[in-house]
């Protein structure tokens, strides 16, 4: 099983604002993260004769960076229900002869991010809540995939 992720035109993203060298950074970590968090659940749902073709659109991070606050608070951001963590991205999953199991454009978010149960994770995960949007995309999406014959 293979995953080929691509980041279309990060700089668009909703999350670059204004500092671009602060936006720059957190987009690497996020990326880098990301790309590591998929390789590892994939695999657990695909066959290992597939290839996972992900191409993000847009990213935007669960909160809000709310600089107004002070003058270094670009760098916090601000948890609330108004701003749920959004993935926009394109996929395919193909098999080793280049057939095209299953391919769509996804736009998801989890407006009750907040509300879901106990979270361990989130005081230690900068990116828990998109990582958790990911995992449940990739759980209901890729788990029913036809068996390869």
């Amino acid at each position: 099983m293979k995953v080929d992720i691509q980041w279309n035109n990060p700089e668009r993203y909703s999350d670059m604002e204004e500092n671009l060298q602060y936006s720059r950074s957190l987009f690497r970590q996020f990326s880098n993260e990301m790309e590591s968090f998929i390789q590892d659940k994939a695999h657990l749902y695909l066959p290992t004769d597939t290839t996972l073709e992900l191409t993000f659109r847009d990213v935007d991070l669960a909160g809000e960076a709310e600089p107004w606050r002070r003058p270094s608070a670009d760098e916090i951001r601000i948890i609330k229900d108004v701003y749920p963590p959004r993935l926009k991205f394109n996929y395919k999953v193909i098999d080793e002869s280049g057939e095209i199991l299953k391919e769509g454009m996804a736009q998801i978010t989890d407006t009750t991010y907040l509300w879901n149960a106990a979270q361990p994770g989130t005081m230690r995960d900068k990116f828990y809540y998109e990582k958790e949007l990911m995992a449940d995309w990739l759980r209901k999406n890729l788990d029913n995939l036809p068996p390869i014959s």
